[in-house]
This record gives structure tokens, C-alpha cells and sequence, in this order.
């Protein structure tokens, strides 16, 4: 472990928070209000964002044409912190 720990680095905050490979699409309306994952295909792109304002970013992949990701609006509708 005392090896490991002597050959890592702490990161910086470029490193923790590194900006996304390609500009963020203009967010959906939906996106505006609240707190959202905003998702876009176009830019490849997941923002979370907060009443419009975009805290953290970064690129994601999608399906590929034979499993394709499906569009629409989604909802969280069960969270466990510890389900296995």
C-alpha cells in the first residue's frame, strides 16, 4: 500500500473536473429548472445541471445501431445506496 501511495499524485482540479472533447449542445427546456441530467446525443454530452446553470459536464457514449439508445424523458424512480 506504502508503494502505491508514494507513485500516485494527488490530482489537481483540472484533472478531477476536465472539460468536455467537444462543445455542449444547447440544453432542452426541460433542462431549465431543477435539478437534471441533461443528455445530449447530438454533442455526446451529459451535463448536470441546476435551475439552467451547468455544474459539471462530460462526454458519454450511446448505443451502437443495432442497440440503440432510446430517447425521451426519463425519471429516477427507486435509488439504493447499498443494493447489491
Amino acid at each position: 500500500w506504502d508503494r502505491l501511495r508514494a507513485g500516485t499524485s494527488r490530482p489537481t482540479q483540472d484533472e478531477l473536473h476536465p472539460p468536455t472533447t467537444l462543445p455542449l449542445a444547447k440544453p432542452d427546456k426541460r433542462c431549465l429548472t431543477g435539478r437534471v441530467l441533461c443528455i445530449s446525443k447530438q454533442s455526446r454530452s451529459l451535463a448536470w445541471m441546476v435551475d439552467g446553470e451547468v455544474r459539471s459536464a462530460m462526454d458519454v457514449r450511446f448505443g451502437s445501431q443495432y442497440t440503440p439508445t432510446r430517447d425521451g424523458a426519463f425519471k429516477v424512480y427507486w435509488k439504493s445506496r447499498d443494493h447489491h
